[in-house]
C-alpha cells in the first residue's frame, strides 16, 4: 500500500482496517503483519504518546512533592501544580487547534513547561506569603504581590520567551515549533501563576501561608 499521508494516524488506520478485512476474508491459518516505515512511524509515536504521559505526571508529582516540602503541607503541594497543569493543557490544545504533532522535539515542551513554571508559582506563593504577614486585605496583598512578585515574573517570561523566540526564524520546522511553544509556555505559565493562583489563595485563604 503506497499513502500519500505521512502521520502516523492515517497509517495507523489504514493497517488497522487492514488487519480488520483479512480477519474477515481471509482463510483459517493466514495471519496478516505489517511492514515499513509506516509501521515505524506508528510504533515511535505511540513510544512517544506514552513516554509523554509517563515524563508528565512524574514530572507534577514531583513538583507536587517539593512544594509540599517547602510549605509542610500537602494542600501547597495541590497549589503548586495547579498553574502548571493550565499551562500544560493550553500547549496541547494550541498544537491540537494548529496541526502542531507530537514528536520528539515537541514531546519536551510540556516538561519544559513544567520545569519553568514552577519557578513562578513558588516565587508568586513566596511574595504572596510575605505581603500577607502585613494585611489580612487579601486583595492588597495580591495587589502589592503582582507589584513586586509579579513584575520579576514578567520580566523573566518575557526574556525567555524572547530567546525562544529566536527559532522562529529557523527553516528547519522541529526548531520553529519548539521556538513557538516553548515561547507560548513561558506566557500561559506566568499568566497562570498571576491570575489562577492569587484568585484561588483569595477565596480559599489556605492556612500554609500563615506559617
Amino acid at each position: 500500500v503506497q499513502l500519500e499521508a505521512t502521520n502516523a494516524s492515517a497509517a495507523g488506520a489504514v493497517m488497522e482496517d487492514a488487519k480488520a478485512f483479512a480477519k474477515r476474508h481471509f482463510p483459517e491459518g493466514y495471519e496478516l503483519s505489517t511492514a515499513g516505515f509506516a509501521d515505524m512511524e506508528v510504533a515511535v509515536t505511540d513510544m512517544i504518546v506514552r513516554s509523554q504521559i509517563t515524563s508528565i505526571l512524574v514530572a507534577l508529582v514531583v513538583v507536587f512533592v517539593i512544594v509540599m516540602v517547602a510549605y509542610r503541607s500537602f494542600v501547597a503541594g495541590i497549589y503548586g501544580i495547579i498553574p502548571l497543569s493550565f499551562a500544560i493543557l493550553i500547549n496541547f490544545g494550541v498544537m491540537g487547534l494548529t496541526g502542531i504533532t507530537l514528536n520528539v522535539p515537541t514531546s519536551m515542551i510540556a516538561s519544559i513547561a513544567i520545569g519553568i513554571g514552577v519557578d513562578y508559582t513558588i516565587h508568586f506563593l513566596s511574595g504572596y506569603r510575605y505581603n500577607l504577614r502585613f494585611t489580612e486585605d487579601r486583595t492588597e496583598v495580591t495587589k502589592n504581590t503582582l507589584l513586586s512578585t509579579g513584575k520579576a515574573i514578567v520580566f523573566n517570561a518575557v526574556s525567555v520567551g524572547a530567546g525562544f523566540a529566536v527559532l522562529l526564524l529557523s527553516n528547519f520546522n522541529p526548531l520553529r515549533y519548539v521556538g513557538l511553544m516553548v515561547a507560548l509556555t513561558m506566557a500561559t505559565s506566568s499568566l497562570a501563576a498571576m491570575t489562577v493562583l492569587p484568585v484561588l489563595l483569595n477565596i480559599f485563604k489556605p492556612q500554609f501561608l500563615r506559617r
